[in-house]
């Protein structure tokens, strides 16, 4: 039996991130775990820059309220859904911002992490709920006997991808491909899902597959 691992962003929604810069204009805030894969580091350093910059945590929800799902992502996972009802998407993006578009991706479980919020609606300091999380997440799957199908974009998805029984990655960046040529490349929603059900129908990943490098 299978369980469909997802990282959201990137994959499945625009990077919140850079959605929040479009918006203030604020070039510091183009760093995501594409160009940083220290994840404490990084938003450290964003949260540093919203407080210097007056930006509130209702900024960023209405920044992500506005936003929609990636073109053909909402659909794939309906489709998904039907084929193996298992789906988890593991992020590393918070809950006090990013509620409104987990609610247009449809009801689907997600693991991910929260923020400390100050009296005067700043954001105050980051809480992971766990080291690794998605990592971690995939082996306890495997630890009651699922095997594992895990799509990322990032270096912070890379021990997930390697994990799992299945790694692919969506639309990395040229840094990211450089590093991993271990896994397939796939820059389209509707191969992804084509090759998602391959692998759950076959029981193995195809053989044609696009590698990266």
């Amino acid at each position: 039996m299978w369980t469909l691992c997802f990282d959201c962003e990137g994959v499945l929604i625009p990077e919140i991130w850079l959605e929040v810069q479009r918006r203030t204009g604020l070039e510091e805030l183009k760093i995501t775990t594409r160009e940083e894969p220290d994840y404490d580091k990084l938003m450290n350093f964003r949260i540093d820059v919203l407080k210097k910059n007056n930006i509130k945590l209702q900024d960023m929800r209405d920044a992500v309220a506005a936003m929609s799902p990636l073109p053909g992502a909402v659909e794939m996972l309906a489709s998904l859904h039907n084929t193996c009802p298992r789906i988890v998407i593991l992020t590393d993006t918070f809950e006090n911002y990013a509620q409104p578009m987990f609610n247009k991706l449809g009801q689907f479980t997600v693991f991910c992490h929260s923020l400390q919020i100050d009296n005067d609606g700043f954001i105050e300091k980051h809480l992971l709920r766990l080291t690794d999380q998605k990592r971690k997440a995939v082996e306890s799957l495997q630890g009651l006997k699922f095997k594992c199908i895990a799509i990322g974009d990032s270096f912070n998805d890379i021990s997930m991808l390697k994990a799992a029984e299945v790694g692919i990655l969506f639309r990395p960046s040229e840094k990211v491909k450089q590093a991993h040529p271990e896994f397939p490349v796939i820059e389209d929603h509707a191969e992804l899902r084509r090759y998602i059900e391959e692998v759950i129908h076959t029981g193995k990943a195809p053989q044609n597959a696009h590698k990266a490098g």
